[in-house]
């Protein structure tokens, strides 16, 4: 399950996940981003995924690339960074980072703490 929660004083998108996750889950985050086109046209996103895991064959994050340069089109630039806490969610975030980091104006980075993304997001 997706929650999304925009900090207006921040400028900043936060999603939470929890239970499995899947590259539909993955794939309908993207297409939920356009809905705060009209708050910033720089995006910051803080994805939190240490309370769930990932159900996935990492062939599929392939199929995310489309949606990025989707959502991407709404917005001048998307910064994401994701919080991690194990090492198969390491393992899917390196994978899907490596799809996606061709895409211009878009920036993904992995973290393991909150104030570390925080920062790197307040820099962006």
């Amino acid at each position: 399950m997706l929650e999304f929660n925009f900090n207006e004083e921040k400028k900043l998108l936060t999603t939470t996940a929890t239970g499995i996750i899947g590259v539909n889950d993955i794939i309908s985050h993207y297409e939920q981003l356009p809905e705060y086109q009209d708050k910033t046209r720089k995006l910051k996103v803080l994805i939190d995924v240490r309370k769930s895991q990932f159900e996935l064959k990492l062939p599929d994050l392939s199929q995310t690339t489309e949606t990025v340069q989707s959502a991407l089109s709404h917005f001048e630039s998307i910064a994401e960074a994701i919080l991690v806490d194990e090492p198969s969610a390491t393992a899917v975030t390196v994978i899907f980072q490596n799809y996606n980091s061709g895409v211009e104006g878009y920036q993904f980075k992995m973290f393991s703490t909150c104030e570390a993304a925080e920062g790197w997001l307040s820099a962006k």
